[in-house]
């Protein structure tokens, strides 16, 4: 009899992130994953209590695999506060499911307006923007938050089908925005 194969808690995640990937998050349940592993669902059931203990790490892995991706690619010519939000809608273009996971899912808490972009309380970033734009710690929060937002709408259209990908279009829509905000932001 050949040695039974060992499913290690890094193959189930690997497994659940590529499962999302490829079908979505709601097709992630323990008998498709023992497909995907192929085997039982009693390694998965070994390692994590239940499938809502294994969605939860795979929430973190998702999370992380973003965080990777945002920073991956850069264009030519472009302020890195612009790269962010083109790398945001380029996860949302080419990782639709997994965006849909991570952003549309409910696994989001909103606390107040700022935390709606957790990165807002990034201090690199904020002073980043605080740096290239001359405003105070509030101002380029509420820059920030502004902008991911309407980023945020741009790509839940894109990743839910309902809008083609044009990135000349969405540069224009970002840089008139950004530029419209500082405007006003400095005015205060």
């Amino acid at each position: 009899m050949p040695p039974k194969t060992i499913i290690s808690k890094e193959d189930v995640l690997n497994a659940s992130l590529t499962l999302i990937r490829n079908e979505g998050a709601e097709r992630l349940n323990a008998r498709n994953l023992a497909k995907q592993l192929n085997c039982s669902t009693n390694p998965i059931f070994r390692i994590y209590k239940n499938m809502e203990e294994l969605k939860k790490d795979v929430y973190i892995e998702a999370e992380q695999y973003y965080e990777k991706y945002l920073f991956s690619r850069s264009f030519k010519n472009t302020s890195p506060f612009l790269q962010m939000g083109l790398n945001y809608i380029y996860f949302a273009k080419e990782e639709k499911n997994l965006f849909k996971f991570i952003f549309l899912s409910g696994n989001i808490e909103i606390k107040n307006f700022h935390s709606v972009a957790d990165m807002a309380d990034n201090p690199e970033i904020i002073c980043g923007i605080a740096d290239a734009t001359g405003l105070n710690e509030y101002a380029s929060k509420e820059l920030f938050s502004n902008i991911w937002l309407l980023t945020h709408g741009i790509a839940c259209t894109i990743a839910t089908n309902q809008y083609p990908f044009d990135e000349n279009e969405i540069r224009n829509i970002l840089t008139n925005s950004y530029r419209g905000l500082l405007y006003v932001l400095k005015g205060k």
